[in-house]
């Protein structure tokens, strides 16, 4: 059974193919509980691979995901991508999200954060330039905003999604317990918080919410 306390701190550690859980640094040597992370990820991509037949099926196409790039970087990038110079000017970077909103072959796209030093004062304004239902990242204001409404958003933050899969695997009802996030970015933390917090009546959305949240950061003094 896995403890979600307070009191204690969580330490995860990721090899490729678990998660290793401890309930504190202290107790590292008294209990540990393993949570294999590649069943979940083959079930994971089982069921995106059905869906991905089901849409072919639906619309005669493969569904079709575009990065948008400013600088050259593509390491971390696995799909089609647009890369732009790194001098872009602004009003191209955001003719090219409304071309491909209005693209109807194009089914999500991403902005590849962060934007170079001419730009990233705007990139809040880039990133909700992008069509809501498109919008891959859950990154544009109305998207990031629905985590204050329910604890299963249309778009859901892909770090949030992952938590939020690993908990439903767990199958550890988190109403009435006490979680602490560590971190309180914006598309992480926070985020994360807020799902976990959510009041609901569904069965499966209370193994991931209902809890009582405490977010510690680096300017959280633990005793």
């Amino acid at each position: 059974m896995f403890h979600f306390s307070i009191k204690h701190i969580f330490k995860f550690t990721r090899t490729p193919s678990r998660f290793l859980v401890t309930h504190s640094v202290r107790a590292v040597h008294k209990q540990n509980n393993i949570l294999h992370g590649k069943p979940i990820a083959e079930r994971i991509l089982n069921r995106c691979k059905h869906e991905c037949e089901q849409f072919n099926e639906q619309y005669h196409r493969r569904p079709k995901l575009v990065a948008i790039l400013v600088g050259g970087n593509e390491s971390s990038i696995e799909f089609q991508a647009i890369n732009h110079l790194m001098h872009i000017a602004p009003s191209n970077l955001i003719d090219t999200i409304n071309r491909l909103n209005n693209d109807d072959t194009v089914d999500g796209i991403i902005l590849q954060l962060p934007l170079p030093l001419h730009l990233v004062d705007r990139t809040e304004e880039f990133i909700d330039t992008i069509r809501s239902n498109k919008d891959v990242d859950g990154h544009t204001t109305s998207n990031y905003n629905s985590y204050r409404q329910t604890s299963i958003p249309p778009i859901t933050i892909p770090v949030v999604a992952a938590v939020r899969e690993i908990l439903l695997e767990i199958n550890e009802p988190l109403q009435g317990k006490d979680v602490v996030v560590i971190g309180r970015s914006k598309y992480v933390g926070t985020p994360l918080a807020l799902m976990l917090s959510q009041a609901t009546t569904d069965s499966k959305s209370s193994l991931i919410s209902g809890a009582t949240v405490t977010i510690c950061h680096r300017d959280t003094h633990l005793n």
